[in-house]
């Protein structure tokens, strides 16, 4: 099992064998990855003002929240803001 969601680290062992019965064999090390980038809508930009008492709100319910969150190997997805 690999280290994130959707990535699987797989042994195929190869085996060969002569007319005499003499065999050898090989393993073959098949790392599957994740390597494409999430990908989202940010909201559009937006223009807010400030109240009387120079306060606002930037909350994503007024200032909007991202949408079409996907990735190829993550169900669940949560963008977040700084």
């Amino acid at each position: 099992m690999g280290s994130c969601e959707g990535e699987v680290v797989i042994t195929r062992t190869w085996s060969l064998t002569d007319l005499c019965g003499n065999t050898t064999a090989q393993d073959q090390i098949i790392t599957v990855r994740d390597t494409i980038s999430p990908t989202f809508t940010v909201p559009d930009d937006i223009t807010i003002n400030a109240d009387m008492d120079c306060l606002y709100d930037t909350d994503p319910v007024i200032t909007g929240d991202v949408s079409d969150e996907a990735d190829n190997c993550t169900a669940v997805l949560d963008a977040i803001y700084r």
